[in-house]
């Protein structure tokens, strides 16, 4: 997978675009969890021919601090660190 979250850090709100590495279209399951480990976001998100164009805007009573991405699909997982300044 080659796929970027933007900006980073962000205010809670932020895009998810790249490619799966495959030229098919697919669910991707897109999972945010703080660094204890709770789930405070998860959505399901096509990633058509490959492509994922994605927005993500979290809750804004979430704290500042580090975050975890998870984006996972039939065969392949990627996790990307960001943080979220208010």
């Amino acid at each position: 997978m080659n796929i970027a979250l933007t900006p980073n850090p962000n205010k809670g709100a932020f895009y998810v675009n790249g490619i799966t590495g495959t030229n098919k279209t697919e669910e991707l399951e897109l999972k945010v969890t703080d660094v204890t480990g709770r789930v405070v976001y998860k959505v399901i998100s096509a990633a058509v021919n490959g492509t994922i164009n994605a927005r993500i805007d979290l809750d804004h009573n979430l704290a500042n601090g580090m975050y975890l991405l998870t984006i996972s699909g039939e065969s392949s997982k990627k996790v990307i660190h960001f943080v979220i300044e208010k």
